[in-house]
């Protein structure tokens, strides 16, 4: 028998970033908080994974490694810098844990735009 088990049935699960665009690419750190919503209820957020749509290292002579350093289970510091003709974009993923204890996961992009003219 083969059983089907989808947690987040009936919940609607939603990542928020706050900032969700880095401005300016100086390289420095900025903490970004995420928020989680269950069927628009505040939910409990774990940070799971972080990805880069550019490489952590290679892109200049002011380029640092360390673009990502998950701080805890809702915050993470990420590094505006950027390289290519589209900017960068961080995907956070997180497990969503709902009030009522379901658990999903969901994805939010930051971005770092190449310039200010294609930021949102």
């Amino acid at each position: 028998m083969l059983v089907g088990l989808d947690l987040t049935a009936g919940s609607r699960v939603t990542l928020t970033a706050s900032p969700d665009v880095l401005w300016p690419p100086n390289h420095g750190l900025q903490t970004i908080t995420v928020r989680g919503t269950a069927s628009g209820e505040p939910a409990q957020v774990a940070i799971r994974d972080v990805r880069a749509s550019e490489p952590d290292a290679g892109l200049g002579a002011d380029d640092v490694p360390g673009d990502v350093v998950v701080r805890d289970g809702a915050r993470v510091d990420l590094r505006p810098e950027r390289d290519a003709k589209d900017g960068r974009t961080y995907t956070i993923t997180a497990q969503v844990t709902a009030p009522d204890g379901q658990i999903g996961r969901a994805t939010v992009d930051v971005r770092v735009p190449h310039d200010r003219g294609r930021g949102r």
